[in-house]
């Protein structure tokens, strides 16, 4: 019974076409905002063997676990048809992971996802940036172009890679980017954090990101370095750290976009498309989200020719 009520509350048609993670944040909202009404029907009809805080903190966990579980489903059901291993095999990028040693690392992270909301988000936003192919769709358009996102990711980037190449190598970036968000003991803390807890405090990043990508390294040593840098990078603001990689700086973007993404939107004729107006708005926060203002504005152009 009380999976039906949490059911019933994921269906929600206002919630349509919403990032898991946001329809989370909604129903944690609304259960908190009524708790005082929630909670006796929590006790009576599910749990009457606890009181009302026990009973309301035990519906928002059973929440978070099943948004969790979609969340990680939806990776296994995405991830497949998303990464060409065998392209950067060949390019020499990776030499001993394929797509199981892959999901090992996956499963491997459900347990975090399951306690650390942060994660939830990160790899929530990743799956849509992968699935809506939002990589492949803008990337490609600006080596096509020769736009400036072309010139940032193929001739400024250290790595001089392919179209081919960069795309897949981008969309494994972005699923290991995700793993910055779990949160690790560092010093002069007093409480576990993340990457976007440091928020912009250069110092405390740096260390956070050397001491979580040592960590990693040793546990996922199938996973090479360059990728978890590059993942790292996605996590720094492009104001205050001046060394962020070109395509670390075009996955932020990506992985904000998504944040904000809704799926099957009408778009009534004349108006602006979702993409393109999402670009045109950020272009005024790109110092709040450190994200390179010049990018944006080369995305919103690739948008507005696209019609996305």
């Amino acid at each position: 019974m009380v999976q039906q009520f949490i059911q019933k509350l994921l269906d929600n048609p206002n919630f349509k076409g919403q990032p898991l993670s946001l329809i989370e944040t909604h129903i944690s909202n609304f259960i908190q905002q009524n708790k005082q009404n929630l909670a006796p029907v929590f006790t009576k009809q599910f749990f009457p063997d606890l009181n009302s805080d026990s009973a309301t903190d035990k519906i928002q966990n059973l929440v978070k676990q099943t948004i969790s579980e979609q969340i990680i489903t939806a990776s296994r059901n995405i991830y497949p048809y998303s990464i060409n291993f065998e392209v950067l095999v060949n390019a020499g990028i990776l030499t001993n992971l394929n797509q199981s040693d892959f999901f090992s690392y996956l499963t491997k992270y459900t347990e975090a996802a399951l306690v650390s909301k942060e994660f939830r988000q990160k790899l929530d936003q990743v799956n849509i940036v992968l699935n809506e192919k939002m990589i492949e769709t803008y990337v490609s358009k600006a080596f096509e172009n020769k736009t400036y996102t072309y010139t940032e990711l193929h001739r400024i980037d250290n790595h001089h890679f392919n179209l081919e190449v960069l795309t897949e190598y981008m969309k494994l970036a972005a699923i290991v980017s995700a793993s910055y968000a779990i949160k690790m003991n560092l010093s002069g803390h007093n409480e576990s954090v993340n990457a976007f807890d440091i928020g912009k405090d250069l110092k405390q990043m740096e260390n956070y990101i050397e001491i979580s990508k040592s960590n990693r390294l040793k546990l996922f040593s199938c996973i090479p370095e360059n990728i978890w840098t590059t993942a790292a990078h996605v996590t720094l603001d492009h104001y205050i750290n001046k060394e962020v990689e070109p395509i670390a700086k075009v996955l932020r973007i990506f992985i904000y976009r998504a944040k904000d993404h809704r799926t099957n939107i009408k778009i009534d004729k004349g108006s602006e498309t979702p993409d393109k107006s999402w670009f045109s708005i950020q272009m005024k926060n790109a110092g709040y989200l450190g994200i390179d203002k010049a990018i944006l504005e080369d995305l919103n152009r690739l948008a507005f020719e696209m019609r996305k």
